[in-house]
C-alpha cells in the first residue's frame, strides 16, 4: 500500500509517525503485530515530487481483508 502526502516543514520540536489498524480499534506503531498481522513504513522524501512524501505500508504474516492507516505529527 501507497500513501502520498505532502512535505511540509516540521518545527524541531516535531516529529511524524504512522501506525497501523485492522479494525480501526487499536493502532499500533511501525512494526508493530495486531492479530498476526505485521505493517512495517518506509518513507522516501521528495518523491514522486519535490514537496511529497510517498510512505509504502508493507504488511506480513496474516494479511487483512483491510488495513487502516494514521499519520500522527506530535510534539517532543
Amino acid at each position: 500500500m501507497h500513501l502520498l502526502h505532502p512535505q511540509g516543514t516540521l518545527a524541531d520540536d516535531l516529529s511524524t509517525s504512522y501506525s497501523s489498524s485492522t479494525a480501526l480499534a487499536t493502532f499500533h506503531l511501525d512494526d508493530g503485530t495486531n492479530d498476526g498481522t505485521t505493517v512495517s513504513f518506509t518513507t522516501e522524501a521528495n518523491t514522486p515530487s519535490l514537496g511529497f512524501t510517498r510512505v509504502t505500508a508493507t504488511a506480513t504474516g496474516t494479511i487483512p481483508a483491510r488495513l487502516f492507516v494514521d499519520v500522527r505529527v506530535t510534539g517532543l
